[in-house]
């Protein structure tokens, strides 16, 4: 094209990005590091905990290693799995039983 130029060397392309430190800042969802599921393998105490996910999002791989860890802790949990995806859908469904159960009721 007319009038482009190389204005110095091309740029090396991508880096590595640097670790995350605490909790995700969403920038990266599907890359950053699952900074809970350490931090739960060395509570002393573990609250009771309710957790559902979609079968159909990207959150689904994570949701089962935790719920694998509060299994094996024999923390109090319930953990479900929806055949739907991260959407209002799948958060309408899992309001009250998620309520319920951690006020005690299920």
């Amino acid at each position: 094209m007319a009038g482009l130029e190389a204005s110095g060397p091309l740029p090396e392309g991508p880096r590595p990005l640097p670790r995350p430190q605490g909790p995700p800042r969403g920038k990266d969802a599907y890359r950053d590091e699952e900074w809970l599921l350490p931090r739960y393998a060395e509570a002393e105490r573990l609250p009771r905990i309710y957790l559902e996910v979609g079968l159909l999002e990207w959150l689904l791989g994570p949701n089962r290693r935790f719920a694998a860890l509060l299994a094996d802790r024999r923390a109090p949990h319930a953990y479900r799995e929806r055949p739907s995806g991260h959407n209002w859908v799948t958060w309408k469904q899992a309001l009250a039983p998620g309520l319920g159960y951690l006020l005690g009721e299920g």
